[in-house]
């Protein structure tokens, strides 16, 4: 959990501080910052890279967030336990009931982000292939298997992690080449253009769909 950085939402100074109490003390987590306003946490989530978000009782922001195509975990502080009761476009990873004990906040924070790692330590499946980031093997069904490179592995991740979701084209260049001025939508398109010759098999159902603005998985490839 090293180096972690979090962002905390909330209204009110008090919960605010009770998180920042809470964290400031972790070796696991590097950074910290907090947002007082909605607007305020949606504009450094789109601005700086987190590996958590935690909300007090803000769905709809949550719901923002996931619109930002923020996919990384987010943690809702709620008077609502169920995360079933939430309507279904409030993507959040979990719910923690208020009033909580605040012993248990780091380890359930903690739980997120590994549940959201665990995928890329552990692989996953997408249609007829298996994938392992950290080794970027591809393996298919049928015995077959190919490497990806390492660009072409966290343009798989980002947009499995999406679950089916539409990305942005400018949000895929910030996650897998960051902030370089000297890299452009031509160079995301060359890379998508060698993934899809390696993972698409069937070119009347391919795997990655290409949209107005972005890409997508198809979500059918994404069922147990």
């Amino acid at each position: 959990m090293a180096g972690r950085r979090i962002l905390i939402y909330s209204a009110q100074e008090i919960v605010r501080e009770a998180c920042l109490e809470q964290m400031d003390v972790s070796p696991d987590i590097s950074g910290i910052d907090v947002a007082a306003a909605p607007e305020e946490c949606l504009q450094k989530a789109a601005d700086a890279f987190f590996d958590a978000v935690i909300i007090d009782d803000a769905p709809d922001l949550a719901a923002n967030l996931r619109k930002q195509q923020f996919m990384r975990p987010i943690l809702l502080l709620s008077s609502e336990a169920d995360i079933e009761s939430f309507d279904d476009n409030v993507d959040v990873t979990d719910v923690i009931a208020k009033p909580f004990k605040l012993s248990s906040f780091l380890p359930r924070l903690y739980q997120c982000i590994c549940q959201y790692e665990s995928a890329d330590t552990k692989g996953f499946v997408i249609g007829n292939f298996s994938f392992q980031p950290l080794t970027k093997n591809v393996s298919f069904a049928d015995g077959k298997e190919i490497k990806l490179t390492e660009k072409e592995a966290e343009i798989l991740v980002f947009l499995y992690h999406a679950k089916g979701k539409l990305v942005d084209r400018n949000t895929l260049l910030s996650e897998v080449w960051g902030y370089n001025a000297g890299v452009t939508t031509h160079t995301l398109e060359t890379h998508m253009y060698r993934l899809r010759q390696k993972i698409d098999t069937d070119e009347e159902n391919p795997i990655i769909i290409t949209e107005v603005g972005g890409y997508r998985i198809d979500e059918e490839f994404l069922k147990d």
